[in-house]
């Protein structure tokens, strides 16, 4: 079956006929080569491993235009996140305080963060930048395997590059949340003690 969109595919990429897969601009929405190959990933497994069958999951996509700066962004926009949880945050890091951006002269843009979540887990990332779409990658994996904050400050970033940028908005994340909010409190309650 097809519609105008493209062929019509399942959750396995399998279309009306059990034995046959589509992917790719076929089946219209995600128009990008790696979201294709993505798929091709998940249609061969399928075919080849039909026991238990893995879907696709659109949860995290990146895009990237390539202008000058480059502008990139995976997962949810704030105000998606704000009309699906309760609690977001929003943590915004100038390419200026970046050291390599600063050595490059290429101070334009931004990296922010979408928390939400009581956990703050991040649901999506947004950039403005020299190399923005390469920043992606990290973006993607952290998000896809609901990692954390924390989890990216103790990834060791090379130094200088772009990628430190991720590590400082994390810091910056980290220093303005709940978590170390608690622990000043704590400190602040056992000085008081020591007096």
């Amino acid at each position: 079956m097809y519609t105008n969109k493209g062929i019509q595919v399942n959750e396995h990429l399998q279309t009306s006929a059990p034995n046959i897969f589509a992917i790719g601009d076929v089946i219209g929405d995600y128009l990008f080569t790696h979201v294709a190959a993505y798929q091709a990933g998940i249609a061969v497994r399928n075919a080849l491993v039909p026991i238990s069958k893995k879907k696709v999951d659109y949860r995290v996509v990146p895009w990237s235009i390539f202008t000058d700066p480059e502008v990139a962004h995976v997962g949810l926009t704030p105000d998606e996140a704000e009309k699906q949880h309760q609690h977001t945050r929003i943590v915004k890091f100038p390419f200026a305080a970046i050291d390599r951006a600063q050595a490059e002269s290429e101070t334009t843009g931004f990296i922010k963060l979408v928390l939400a979540g009581k956990k703050e887990e991040i649901v999506g990332a947004h950039m403005i930048g020299v190399h923005a779409g390469e920043l992606l990658g990290e973006m993607s994996l952290v998000m896809q395997h609901h990692l954390t904050i924390n989890d990216i400050l103790d990834t060791i970033h090379a130094y200088p590059t772009i990628n430190t940028g991720i590590q400082q908005t994390a810091f910056e994340a980290y220093l303005h949340g709940a978590g170390v909010s608690s622990n000043r409190k704590i400190v602040h309650a056992l000085l008081r003690l020591r007096k």
